[in-house]
């Protein structure tokens, strides 16, 4: 028989601290079961945003690239003053990034290298789209055949834009120009404690866009759905402001007679009713990494994940994506003649330097070295495209320097005022990344008031000179010449106002009314354009033509023809003071004798001579008119040193730095995972 105790004893349950303890044990068991699976979940989400980050960057940097490759242009867009803010400093390439500030507020700074626009090749039928069957080459502008010759590629009619923008850039409804987007950047997910931005409502983070426009619609007219215009009516490509542009869009004239201010895909954002700048963009626009989960601006933190501010009260942002311009330095180039006829004169420094790489970026620094590159002290000059030309020198044992400005500043007129001094003459062409020491001969060779003193010679004072040259050697001509000097820079000696032609003297170092000397300038070899009457007999006898050039050594002057001629670039060998033929600057023409006697300039007989230069000409009915063409000289100059050495630091935009950073967060984490790709991208039809 059972007591009492023991059937109640059996009949009770768990006690509160076995039930406790049971919980507990379970409690560990699911822990130690489904926390590695929840880890496993976690990890799988993060390693699938990270391969995703990682496609993501890849992709884009391929789009990027091959766009680049193919393009035929890249912009080098800066803001004008009228596009910045109070105390902003322009940015090159920039964007308009709206943010809050330390205190909430919503304000605005330029986000450097954040757009990038370039001009792809021009496709067959780009002209004419609605014909598609009649293709039309865009270099020639004629129909393409089979088997036609591949031409140069031409520049599109598009624009393709990268750019970092707001994921949602609508603005307040009928708000005006520059009054920014309703929401600005904020980002939940990568720190959801900040006290701006505790909302998803406020998560607008900044992504990389794509856009294909045309400036111009196919009738000619300014598509102002997208583009503002300047005060003469063309388009204003460059505006950081343009994806947070409130401004009502212009309206154009679409086929069919229909007026619109809307793109095709506008949405009207804000509930307006009107069509906007930022609204047209936002329709055109594609993006290129997920808008769900991408922001590529990082706010710099501290170690508490405190947004950290600068002494304006501005967020320290790191863009992730940067189109910029590389950087090349000591790029030595390499000489360059403007012609083959500079093989004979090889003591003629190189009338340019080609650097290797063009479309460069201001400012630049350009070094013209007058010393060697091993010397202790260096002499060397720098242009910055500033407009001035510093000569400086750098002691490389104790680093003492000097700066001097060169007087080399033209005039508006594109002359050198007088008096100045340049001690080295160049220009650098940053399209074709040329540094220039080719100056046409007007430069320098004008008057007080900036008239041009052309070198010009009457062919019958030529003609006396010959006469008593042959007269003084008792009628032989072994050493008599028809030649001329070419003109002094000094006006007293210019033919042109009735002087007699200029004695020898040193050409081209002189410049007019200054009397300032202007060191080592010589002629550009193959630069000069002789022109004088046509010696050949005949209806065009006298009249203006072009001369022909025949190399001036190894030739025998005496054997040159009608219409042809010699020329000094350099000092001869056997140079003499009382040999002017040997000096640099003298024009031989046709020397032979001839049998018949020089005529009288003021009464000239009517019959053409075979080497004297012609005093008259005939008119387009065969009359006798006087007097001939005069001789005129066009010519080039320069004033470098064969042994100067050219280095270059510049950024190109033939050569761009493309860097993707595709920064995704995992929604559930909220833990971002970040793909970054760099790399230099050459522009291989960019038009120098």
């Amino acid at each position: 028989m059972r007591s009492p105790m023991t059937q109640s004893a059996r009949a009770r349950g768990f006690t509160l601290i076995e039930l406790l303890v049971v919980m507990a044990i379970t409690t560990i068991l699911l822990g130690l079961i489904f926390g590695p699976m929840v880890q496993s979940f976690n990890l799988t989400n993060r390693a699938r945003v990270q391969v995703l980050a990682q496609d993501t960057a890849r992709s884009a940097m391929e789009t990027i690239q091959r766009d680049l490759a193919n393009g035929v242009f890249v912009f080098d867009e800066i803001p004008s003053p009228g596009q910045l803010q109070a105390g902003e400093t322009p940015l090159p390439n920039s964007i308009r990034f709206w943010v809050r500030d330390n205190t909430g507020t919503m304000r605005s700074m330029l986000l450097p290298f954040a757009m990038m626009d370039l001009v792809p090749p021009a496709r067959a039928n780009d002209q004419n789209a609605s014909v598609p069957l009649n293709q039309i080459d865009p270099t020639t502008g004629l129909p393409i055949n089979r088997g036609d010759l591949s031409l140069p590629v031409t520049p599109g009619r598009v624009i393709v834009r990268y750019f970092l923008g707001l994921r949602d850039n609508h603005t307040p409804p009928n708000a005006g120009a520059g009054s920014g987007p309703a929401i600005p950047y904020g980002d939940y997910y990568d720190n959801p404690r900040d006290p701006f931005v505790n909302s998803v409502s406020l998560h607008n983070p900044m992504i990389l866009y794509r856009a294909v426009v045309s400036p111009y619609l196919p009738d000619g007219q300014v598509d102002r759905r997208l583009f503002h215009v300047d005060a003469n009516g063309r388009p204003i490509l460059y505006d950081p402001d343009f994806f947070c542009d409130s401004s009502p869009a212009g309206s154009v004239v679409l086929p069919g007679g229909i007026t619109s201010a809307a793109v095709p895909g506008w949405k009207d954002d804000n509930g307006d009713g009107r069509a906007e700048i930022c609204e047209n963009w936002r329709a055109v626009a594609r993006p290129v990494v997920p808008v769900d989960r991408a922001d590529e601006v990082l706010l710099q933190r501290d170690d508490k994940g405190n947004v950290l501010y600068n002494p304006n009260g501005m967020p320290r942002p790191a863009p992730q994506v940067r189109l910029q311009p590389a950087y090349v330095g000591n790029d030595a180039g390499a000489p360059s003649a403007l012609g083959d006829v500079a093989n004979e004169s090889p003591s003629v420094a190189p009338s340019a330097w080609i650097e290797t790489n063009g479309a460069w970026v201001t400012p630049y620094r350009v070094y013209v070295f007058r010393s060697g590159l091993d010397a202790p002290v260096l002499d060397y000059f720098l242009a910055m495209g500033d407009g001035t030309i510093h000569h400086q020198t750098y002691d490389t044992t104790s680093g003492a320097t000097t700066d001097a400005l060169t007087d080399f500043q033209l005039d508006a007129n594109g002359q050198l005022p007088l008096g100045k001094r340049p001690d080295l003459m160049f220009t650098v062409d940053v399209n074709r990344g040329m540094v220039n020491f080719v100056f046409p001969d007007w430069v320098v060779l004008h008057n007080a008031n900036g008239k041009p003193i052309p070198s010009v010679y009457n062919p019958a004072d030529v003609n006396a000179q010959y006469a008593a040259a042959v007269q003084a050697q008792g009628g032989a001509n072994n050493n008599a010449y028809r030649y001329i000097t070419l003109a002094s820079l000094d006006p007293q000696y210019n033919p042109d106002i009735g002087q007699p032609p200029a004695p020898p003297r040193p050409p081209l170092e002189k410049q007019s009314d200054g009397r300032t000397y202007i060191p080592n300038v010589r002629i550009v070899p193959g630069s000069e354009i002789v022109r004088g009457p046509d010696m050949r007999p005949g209806p065009h006898y006298g009249q203006e033509i072009t001369y022909t050039r025949v190399p001036r050594w190894g030739n025998d002057p005496m054997k040159l023809g009608p219409n042809e001629y010699m020329i000094n670039y350099t000092d001869g060998p056997n140079k003499t003071a009382n040999d002017p033929i040997q000096a640099a600057g003298t024009i031989i023409f046709d020397s032979q004798p001839d049998p018949d006697p020089m005529p009288d300039p003021n009464n000239p007989d009517g019959k053409p001579r075979a080497h004297w230069l012609p005093v008259f000409s005939y008119d387009a009915n065969g009359n006798l008119t006087a007097p001939a063409a005069k001789i005129t000289v066009t010519y080039k100059i320069q004033n470098n040193l064969p042994s100067d050495v050219v280095k270059a630091d510049y950024l190109t935009r033939q050569l761009m730095t493309v860097a993707v950073g595709v920064r995704l967060f995992d929604l559930n984490s909220g833990q971002p995972q970040q793909a970054t790709l760099t790399q230099q991208v050459k522009v291989r039809n960019i038009q120098r």
